[in-house]
C-alpha cells in the first residue's frame, strides 16, 4: 500500500484513533475525546492541530460546525487497506512458519528413530501418521507469482503439506481472500471421500471466473492426501541386530536387515497392523512361562506330573525349575544365552547373582540346542564362557 507522505506517525496514530472511536460510538470524535481515552499522550491544542491537518488531506471532516470530525470515504479506505496490509503480514508469518513445520516433521521422526536406536540398542522404525480417515482442516492460498499459487493444507493430525499450483493468471489479495474463505466455509472438517462431484460444482459456481482456479486446488488436496496415504517409514540401527545371539544367524540377520530395506513392504505391514482384522480363531492371551515360586501346592504337583524337570530346581534363590529353563528355550523366540534365560526366567537373579546356577543353566542350553559348552554366550555375540583354543592351547 502507497502511503500518503504527508501522513506522518502521529497523524497516523490519530486517524487510526479516530476511526476507532468513531466504530465504536457512531458520534464524532472530538480532540477532548481522543487526548482523554487514548494513548497519545498529547495535548488537546496539539491534536487539533493535526486533525486540521488530516481535515484538509480529506482523510476526515466535520459533519456541522462546533461538531467533532468523522472519517471520509478516503479516511476509511486508508484504514481497511492498512488492516489488510497488516492481515496479509500474518498470513505470510503464519504460512512460512507451517512450511518450515512440514520440513521438521521429517527431520524429527528421522532423529526419533536414531535416538531411539541409540538408547535401546534395538532396530528400530518410525511411520508417519496414517492420514487415510484424515479430514481437511484449513487452506490457505497464497500468490507465488504472476502464474502460481501455493496452497498450505492441513489434515487432521496437523499434518502440514504444501504444493505449487499453475494457475496462468494473477489473483488480487482480495480474490485470494475470497477464495481462502469459500474453500474453508464449505471443506472444513471434510474427508476426501465426502468431497462430491456435487459439491465441487457448487464450488466452482460460487468461484465464478475463478472455477477453474478451484479445480486446481481440489485437484491438489486430492493429490496430496493420496500421496500422503503411501506411509513413509524411518529405520535406524539395523546394525544392533547383531548385537543378540538369538538374531545374530548370518541368514536370519540377512532376512531382517533385507526386510528393514524393503520400506514399501513395511509400510504395507504397520498399515494392516493399525487396520487389524480378527482372526476366526484369535487367541488374545500368550501362554506365559510357569513360575514354580508363584504357583499353588496344587499348580507345582499338576506342572511335575506333565512334567518331572519342573521338580528340578536349577536357580535356588528365585526357585526357577528346569523345566521353566526348558520352555523358555523352547518356546517362539526362545532363550539361547544365560542373559536370554534369565530375562525371561529370572534364574541368575538371586542373592548369589548367578554364582551357583549359572553352570547348571550352561549346561542345559548346550544340552538343548545341541553344540558345545564353548558355544554358549552370556549375551551379545563373543561374549562366551570358554574362550576357545588357538594353536592346541586355552587362551
Amino acid at each position: 500500500m502507497a502511503m500518503d507522505e504527508a501522513l506522518t506517525e502521529r497523524k497516523l496514530t490519530i486517524l487510526k484513533a479516530i476511526i476507532q472511536n468513531y466504530l465504536e460510538t457512531g458520534e464524532p470524535v472530538g480532540s477532548r475525546t481522543l487526548s482523554k481515552y487514548t494513548d497519545l499522550k498529547l495535548s488537546s491544542a496539539t491534536i487539533r492541530n493535526e486533525m486540521a491537518d488530516l481535515e484538509d488531506l480529506g482523510y476526515i471532516f466535520q459533519p456541522h460546525t462546533s461538531a467533532g470530525r468523522i472519517p471520509s470515504d478516503k479516511g476509511y479506505r486508508f484504514y481497511v487497506d492498512l488492516l489488510m496490509e497488516k492481515k496479509e503480514q500474518e498470513i505470510s508469518e503464519r504460512e512460512d512458519a507451517l512450511l518450515e513445520k512440514t520440513d521438521k516433521v521429517e527431520k524429527v521422526l528421522q532423529q526419533a528413530a536414531k535416538v531411539l536406536a541409540s538408547n535401546t540398542n534395538y532396530a528400530t522404525m518410525v511411520s508417519t501418521p496414517v492420514n487415510s480417515r484424515n479430514t481437511l482442516k484449513f487452506i490457505q492460498l497464497s500468490q507465488v507469482d504472476e502464474e502460481q499459487i501455493v496452497a498450505v493444507i492441513v489434515l487432521g493430525g496437523n499434518v502440514i503439506k504444501n504444493k505449487i499450483i499453475e494457475v496462468g493468471e494473477t489473483l488480487s489479495n482480495e480474490n485470494l481472500l475470497k477464495l481462502n474463505m469459500l474453500l474453508n466455509t464449505t471443506l472444513n472438517g471434510l474427508s476426501i471421500d465426502q468431497i462430491t462431484l456435487g459439491l465441487i460444482a457448487r464450488l466452482k459456481e460460487q468461484a465464478g471466473i475463478h472455477s477453474e482456479v478451484i479445480g486446481h486446488v481440489l485437484d491438489a488436496v486430492a493429490e496430496i492426501i493420496h500421496v500422503d496415504n503411501d506411509m513413509e517409514i524411518y529405520t535406524s540401527g539395523a546394525t544392533n541386530i547383531f548385537k543378540y545371539p538369538e538374531l545374530s544367524d548370518k541368514q536370519s540377520a540377512q532376512e531382517i536387515i533385507s526386510a528393514f530395506e524393503e520400506k514399501q513392504q513395511l509400510a504395507d505391514l504397520v498399515t494392516e497392523i493399525l487396520n487389524p482384522q480378527k482372526k476366526e480363531h484369535f487367541i488374545a492371551t500368550r501362554k506365559g512361562i510357569p513360575s514354580m515360586a508363584l504357583a499353588t501346592d496344587e499348580e507345582r504337583h499338576a506342572l511335575i506330573q506333565q512334567n518331572p524337570a519342573y521338580a528340578n530346581i536349577i536357580c535356588r534363590c528365585e526357585m526357577v525349575s528346569e523345566g521353566e529353563i526348558l520352555d523358555a528355550i523352547h518356546r517362539p523366540l526362545g532363550a539361547t544365552t544365560t542373559d536370554g534365560v534369565k530375562r525371561r526366567t529370572r534364574a541368575g537373579m538371586g542373592r548369589c547373582q548367578s554364582g551357583f546356577c549359572n553352570p547348571r543353566v550352561v549346561e542345559i542350553l548346550a544340552r538343548e540346542l545341541s553344540v558345545d559348552e564353548s558355544r554358549i554366550q552370556k549375551a551379545q555375540e563373543g561374549s562366551y564362557y570358554v574362550l576357545p583354543e588357538e594353536d592346541g592351547e586355552d587362551l
